[in-house]
């Protein structure tokens, strides 16, 4: 059993804490915050010990794997702490807000002999596993573009830390950045970009992103990103390839829609559906799947190498946000 200290008690934290519950080789042992408080309110709702500090936690010799879900900006300080104290390291995503901080994390946990993972959940979820599956198969040829749209209302921190370009990477790299990471499965490498973003405090904080990506291959991406829509978060996928179009829409219970002309003899466009499990919880996956590698010795689905190139497309997009220029990678 591997014992886990959590740092960071906010939303990301508690869906992990949660997570945690529900794995067998794995124990939530220890929390930690800047709040104490709240991390002493999270380890009593779960059985777990608060720790005074998160260097304290990082010292405790009761701790296997530090799992990091503290804000974007502090992910290098965190991870190269938890690294040098000899414990293996989950980290959410981004992997840091510069690619040089992302590969000094890397080196440091290879250099401290710990394995080091990097909490891209929607890589996890059935339906873009559903979709890449399709795409492997050749059901919908080959494929030409791509659209993703996600949002919902804003949350920041107590701090507000996610209005801070400086400290979140912005929608785009805070957010978008896990359809870049799943386009990126599906395509291959990026060539450029071209991205706009706009923000307004009327009469609350709103941001909205979009984000074209031009593949290697050809394809084709328009990914979307927005704290601006009032009810409840969702996203959508919709693939195109020469032969049909898969699209998913998570307010729908998230099932897949296969348009495929090449099934049906007469060219008829045949529609299929594919249920995704309404209670699926990726979190469980994703952190059973980094501690089964722990245990293993197995290279995980995602690496921290893949976290750091698409960084590299989220950096990409914000500078041709902020610049109004194509930016090639």
């Amino acid at each position: 059993m591997l014992r886990v200290g959590l740092i960071g008690t906010g939303r990301a934290g508690k869906n992990h804490v949660a997570a945690y519950q529900k794995l067998e080789d794995a124990q939530l042992h220890m929390v930690a915050d800047v709040s104490t408080e709240a991390a002493q309110q999270v380890a009593a709702q779960y059985g777990a010990q608060a720790a005074a500090s998160p260097e304290d936690l990082l010292r405790s010799p009761d701790i296997d794997v530090v799992d990091i879900c503290v804000p974007n900006f502090l992910h290098r300080e965190y991870v190269t702490g938890a690294a040098e104290a000899g414990k293996h390291v989950i980290c959410e995503k981004p992997i840091a807000l510069t690619v040089e901080d992302g590969q000094a994390m890397i080196d440091a946990c290879r250099e401290a002999g710990v394995r080091f993972f990097v909490a891209h959940s929607t890589k996890f979820r059935p339906q873009y596993q559903r979709i890449k599956a399709l795409l492997d198969s050749g059901v919908l040829g080959l494929p030409l573009a791509a659209k993703t749209w996600r949002g919902g209302r804003f949350f920041a921190g107590a701090d507000k830390w996610i209005k801070d370009v400086a400290q979140s990477g912005s929608i785009i790299v805070e957010a978008t950045v896990h359809d870049f990471e799943i386009l990126r499965w599906y395509f291959g490498d990026v060539d450029r970009v071209f991205a706009i973003r706009r923000t307004a405090e009327d009469p609350a904080y709103v941001e909205y992103a979009v984000t074209t990506l031009y593949f290697k291959n050809g394809v084709v991406a328009t990914v979307e990103g927005n704290w601006v829509y009032q009810e409840r978060f969702y996203s959508t996928l919709e693939l195109c390839g020469t032969r049909g179009i898969v699209s998913f829409d998570t307010r729908n219970n998230m099932p897949l829609r296969l348009s495929n002309a090449s099934v049906a003899p007469d060219g008829v466009s045949i529609t299929r559906r594919f249920e995704s499990p309404n209670k699926f919880d990726s979190f469980v996956v994703e952190l059973g799947h980094f501690i089964s590698c722990i245990r293993t010795g197995e290279t995980p689905i995602v690496t921290p190498e893949d976290a750091c190139r698409v960084l590299e497309i989220g950096l990409a997009a914000l500078k041709s946000a902020q610049t109004g220029q194509i930016i090639s990678l």
